[in-house]
């Protein structure tokens, strides 16, 4: 995570530049560096991985949450939820993805927050898929049956007992 330690790792601005240090060579005042305006390329590299970072983490993660509660939820009860969701799923995989992204994109506008959201509807389908077949799987074993029998909640049991299974694949 050196993005978000950039201020406390470089001493320079990562936009403002010295034109008597444009495209020095690097050495051990500027490790990368200099471009044709004199910013030091090594502090450009640090704050531009905090967006990087962002953006990944927000993406992977966001959909994974919550397409493997989903998905977890429509394996262990089924039904019509798990219809839907898995109709949604389809519907979402049947067209290639960065197209999908782009039409959602030209719809909402350009930005960051409308990639989130974009990535965001199209993503969660995938882990829901996985999340809903492994539940398939685990909703039968001994250990969730053992639990029903004791009386446990279905939401206990799903986040509980069946989920840190599900979860590793």
């Amino acid at each position: 995570l050196p993005g978000g330690f950039a201020p406390l790792l470089t001493p320079y601005d990562p936009l403002i530049g010295d034109f008597e240090q444009n495209l020095v060579a690097p050495s051990w005042q500027h490790l990368f560096g200099t471009d044709a305006t004199g910013r030091d390329v090594f502090t450009r590299t640090l704050y531009a991985s905090r967006l990087d970072l962002q953006i990944g983490l927000i993406t992977t993660y966001g959909p994974f949450v919550v397409g493997l509660i989903l998905g977890t939820i429509a394996g262990y009860f089924g039904g019509l939820f798990g219809i839907v969701l898995l109709r949604l799923a389809a519907i979402a995989i049947a067209f290639p993805f960065i197209v999908l992204i782009i039409v959602i994109l030209a719809i909402l506008g350009p930005g960051i927050q409308n990639m989130y959201i974009a990535v965001f509807l199209l993503a969660w389908t995938m882990y829901a898929r996985l999340a809903r077949a492994e539940m398939l799987v685990a909703r039968e074993q001994e250990y969730i049956m053992a639990a029903r029998a004791l009386g446990y909640p279905p939401l206990k049991i799903i986040f509980r007992h069946a989920l840190p299974n599900v979860i590793s694949s």
